[in-house]
């Protein structure tokens, strides 16, 4: 028996079919993904920001003798000063990501093909990145679980440290292993 133009019709049509349910299963996994991933980012972000207050109010407590009524205005000041901070830190990296995905933009015509689909690739990271922060996620919203998007940029991986809010910049300005001299 002979195959027919519509028997090969059939078959590629049931193949496109395949293709488009598994490419729209690949995509609402990894839309739950990241919101599962941004629900914990969020959660992790909140504990930090509990740690840093409740470090900064014990060293103040101590080292100013504050009285109860005194660490309860301390301890609501640490709290806007925190979330504070936290805006101001998520607005610095959005204008980052987006200086950076400009460079890409300058950079591309001086790049072989090949170069060009690598930096194109950490580009669209970016950018898909700095999409999820237009929609409300949280800051580090969009990052890859294998290879954050800046780190084609900063030759390292971003550590994820507990304390203050800001205090990332400020750890890679100090020498490993020892403080930073004051």
């Amino acid at each position: 028996m002979k195959a027919t133009p519509r028997d090969y019709l059939t078959i590629t049509a049931a193949l496109l079919a395949i293709l488009l349910c598994g490419y729209g299963i690949g995509f609402l996994v990894g839309e739950v993904t990241t919101q599962r991933r941004l629900a914990a980012e969020a959660a992790e972000n909140a504990s930090q920001q509990q740690e840093w207050e409740r470090q900064t109010l014990a060293r103040l407590r101590a080292e100013l003798g504050l009285d109860d009524d005194q660490a309860a205005a301390v301890q609501r000041e640490l709290r806007r000063a925190a979330t504070e901070i936290g805006q101001v830190r998520a607005r610095a990296l959005d204008d980052y990501r987006q200086l950076l995905v400009t460079l890409h933009d300058r950079l591309l015509p001086m790049l072989t093909d090949e170069q060009q689909a690598r930096l194109e690739k950490s580009r669209a990271a970016l950018q898909e990145l700095l999409d999820k922060r237009s929609e409300g996620a949280t800051p580090d919203a969009g990052r890859e679980e294998t290879r954050d998007p800046l780190e084609f940029h900063t030759g390292r991986r971003a550590a994820r440290r507990g304390g203050h809010p800001s205090r990332d910049h400020h750890d890679a300005q100090r020498p490993a292993g020892g403080r930073r001299d004051r």
